[in-house]
């Protein structure tokens, strides 16, 4: 092989490598970027909040589009109220597009219990994740959290019934209730009439999950 070979040949690897590493590099920012969890900054001057920002303070998503926001991080998803667009409390993922509405609780987004909260759809209730994963199908009329043994209470039929305070509190009346699994599985079919986040009041008395599935209180 002639000199000129050798060095066109080396020369073309050397290109290779470089375009290589450039790629590898773009990928590596790019999923840095991605994944960087991004904070919700506020005008230190007029105290309005003017988005989500970057390690770098650079503004990814604007405020302008919400009127109130109530994430101060957001990692894979954030909780708003759109100035425009669907109503209630919404997720977001990180491109500021709406994934599900949050169910309303104490004036704010359910809280998880059990890395999973509760979200709305057509008038139904389910379960999501903090990944902006929908894990349980909205389905049920009401239901409870889950609690710590991995079961929640729902309902079917019954309805709303405003409690005429000042903060606009509500209860769910009516309807019998059950018992569901972490999957969304009906373990216990709709039998109780009254119902709460841990059991039932079973002849004025209150009846827990473990109560009546037998399970071993931890």
């Amino acid at each position: 092989m002639s000199t000129n070979a050798i060095i066109y040949k080396l020369e073309h690897m050397r290109k290779t490598i470089i375009t290589f590493c450039v790629i590898l590099s773009s990928i590596a920012t790019s999923f840095s970027q991605e994944e960087e969890v991004l904070k919700y900054q506020y005008d230190p001057v007029t105290d309005k909040g003017i988005g989500f920002v970057n390690s770098k303070g650079e503004i990814v998503i604007p405020a302008d589009q919400f009127s109130f926001v109530y994430s101060s991080h957001l990692e894979k998803i954030a909780f708003v109220l759109f100035k425009e667009g669907p109503k209630g409390i919404y997720a977001i993922n990180r491109k500021a597009e709406p994934l599900f509405e949050v169910f309303c609780c104490d004036n704010g987004p359910d809280a998880p219990q059990e890395g999973v909260f509760r979200i709305i759809e057509n008038g139904k209730m389910g379960f999501a994740n903090m990944d902006g994963e929908i894990v349980i199908k909205p389905q049920f009329d009401f239901v409870w959290p889950f609690q710590e043994c991995g079961y929640a209470i729902f309902c079917t039929g019954g309805k709303k019934v405003n409690c005429n305070t000042l903060d606009n509190h509500w209860i769910w009346e009516g309807g019998k209730w059950g018992i569901i699994n972490k999957e969304g599985k009906i373990v216990l079919a709709p039998t109780y009439d009254n119902g709460n986040a841990s059991g039932f009041i079973v002849d004025g008395k209150h009846v827990t999950i473990e109560d009546i599935l037998g399970l071993t209180k931890q």
